[in-house]
């Protein structure tokens, strides 16, 4: 049997990746967010970082501008952009463990 968690860990590090590329961290987000669209918190997380992740992605879907054309973009402004950047970094580590 392979490791628990395994895809949400290479999922959460693809968001954690996107986020520390170039561009305004609106259009990172986005990129974020749609990588992490993917994950099922019911069958892909333990169950002490659900709620977490359940959280985050309401608060990326509320400021998700999804138009028809280009890639998605969360608006919002600092602190709440860092603090949802910081929140994807966080259940990562959470999820690997710690540091």
């Amino acid at each position: 049997m392979g490791e628990p968690y395994r895809y949400a860990r290479q999922k959460l590090w693809q968001a954690v990746d996107c986020l520390v590329g170039d561009g305004p961290l609106r259009l990172r987000l986005g990129y974020a967010y749609t990588t992490l669209l993917i994950l099922n918190a019911d069958n892909d997380l333990p169950a002490e970082l659900r709620d977490r992740f359940t959280a985050l992605m309401q608060a990326l879907d509320a400021r998700a501008d999804n138009e028809a054309h280009g890639p998605v973009t969360i608006n919002t402004r600092a602190p709440k952009a860092g603090r949802l950047a910081g929140e994807v970094l966080s259940l990562y580590i959470a999820l690997r463990g710690g540091i």
